[in-house]
């Protein structure tokens, strides 16, 4: 925040430079410098009529920096944040640390639509390099939300507060992008602040269940493993997909403790299986527990004592559990996804790529991940028979998992036709709604025991 020749002043005061602004205010957290600097600015518009914006830059996914390298880590790339933000405003911005992760800045003068525009360009541009810390490369990028004001009697705390509202709907739209504030901005953020009070008292009063959905062999259509899958029992809607508010536990980081409960459900009911058996001298119904895992999840650090620590208290098997991570959480941060990976193979549990051919995979961290199951992508299972492109893909990835000793199980599959062709591929395992929906826990268990007794 370089001093200027520009002047700034109360109306009814004598004129003074902003370079004795910032001497007078020697001393305080550039919030408050901020907020000094923006009331003066409101103050001008009485007697020099025109315009300004604050805007509000909110870094995404900074939490995970914190987390995963270190607060001193962290304070390195908000340093050099900074330092590139200063970099592309103009000498008369005003650019200042707000709190964490969060910047604002200040904009006077002419078009300041066309330059606050221009503004988040620039810097998204800028942080396409990553920055290099003491340890690692870190790629980051931003929320924006800004806010104009023409009057001088405009209220500064409501500028700020709506100026949140944009970056906050910005980041909750995908991040990495500019959100001007409109007021139907706020019923949205409402809804979701709404919808994430519910989720923190689902979590409280124990409603999130654990469905299971059958896993068979291609061969002879016999269960073999089973995915556990969470569901909402809202005291309203009844039962609530996770389609519906998955995404706003991984944005708020309730994913976190959700999966962990769904854990610990799973592996408690699995080690109920298996004493079960062990009672009635039968084999377990399903020989492996499949349990998703988020990017959020991943990048978390007591992510591997959270598994170690359930696999403990359940008594479970590790060989008998399978956690899946989908093929993106992976490859945003490949290196890290690789040491953490290591570290629950260690554990003795069994490893899977969820929803392969939906994104991007570098073939080398594919042979470097230490993976036992790679499961195929609905979207190219729904159009095997009738997609020719879609039928050699599918046959490409059987024999690439097969190549690198990896089992590969379809998902999605729906109908016999598409069982025909998978058969021709020799995929190994299958899962959809050909056979069944995710289950219950006890119909599950009904059906499993039913269809065992009648030698299926």
């Amino acid at each position: 925040m370089a001093p200027d020749a520009v002047t700034v002043r109360r109306p009814g005061e004598p004129e003074f430079s902003r370079a004795e602004l910032y001497d007078s205010l020697t001393g305080l957290p550039t919030r408050q410098m901020f907020l000094y600097l923006a009331s003066f600015a409101l103050a001008r518009l009485a007697e020099r009529p025109g315009e300004l914006a604050i805007v509000k830059v909110d870094l995404d996914r900074f939490h995970t920096v914190n987390d995963t390298l270190g607060h001193d880590v962290g304070d390195e790339v908000l340093r050099e944040v900074a330092s590139r933000l200063e970099g592309v405003v103009a000498s008369d911005d005003v650019v200042a640390r707000f709190a964490a992760d969060e910047f604002l800045v200040l904009l006077e003068g002419e078009a300041v639509d066309l330059r606050v525009k221009s503004l988040t360009e620039r810097l998204l541009h800028s942080l396409r390099l990553p920055v290099m810390t003491s340890v690692s490369r870190v790629f980051v990028t931003a929320s924006f939300g800004s806010i104009g004001a023409s009057d001088p009697l405009a209220d500064l705390g409501e500028l700020l507060v709506n100026a949140g509202v944009a970056a906050a709907v910005a980041k909750q739209r995908g991040g990495g992008r500019l959100e001007p504030y409109r007021e139907s901005l706020r019923h949205g953020l409402i809804a979701r602040d709404h919808a994430e009070s519910s989720l923190h008292l689902a979590l409280e009063r124990n409603e999130f269940e654990v469905h299971y959905q059958p896993v068979l062999a291609l061969t002879d259509r016999r269960l073999v493993g089973v995915e556990a899958l969470v569901r909402w029992r809202h005291p309203a809607h009844g039962l609530v997909l996770p389609s519906h508010f998955i995404h706003t536990t991984e944005v708020t980081g309730l994913i976190v403790p959700i999966g962990a409960h769904v854990l610990r459900e799973a592996c408690m009911a699995y080690s109920q299986w298996v004493s079960a058996a062990e009672a009635e001298q039968r084999a377990p119904i399903a020989d492996v527990m499949e349990v998703n895992l988020s990017a959020r999840q991943l990048a978390d650090a007591g992510l591997v004592e959270m598994v170690h620590n359930v696999l403990v208290e359940t008594g479970i098997d590790p060989y008998r559990l399978m956690l899946e991570i989908t093929e993106s959480a992976l490859m945003t941060e490949p290196e890290d996804a690789l040491g953490v990976l290591r570290r629950l193979k260690n554990l003795g549990v069994r490893l899977a790529i969820d929803d392969f051919g939906a994104g991007f995979s570098s073939l080398s961290y594919l042979r470097k991940f230490p993976l036992d199951c790679l499961k195929i992508d609905k979207s190219f299972v729904d159009d095997l028979t009738t997609s020719p492109e879609d039928a050699v893909i599918v046959a490409s990835v059987v024999n690439l998992a097969h190549a690198l000793g990896l089992e590969v199980v379809a998902e999605g599959v729906e109908d016999e036709n598409q069982l025909a062709a998978l058969e021709a591929t020799a995929c190994d395992m299958f899962q959809g709604f050909l056979y069944s929906a995710a289950l219950e826990p006890g119909e599950f268990v009904e059906r499993a025991m039913a269809e065992s007794e009648s030698g299926r």
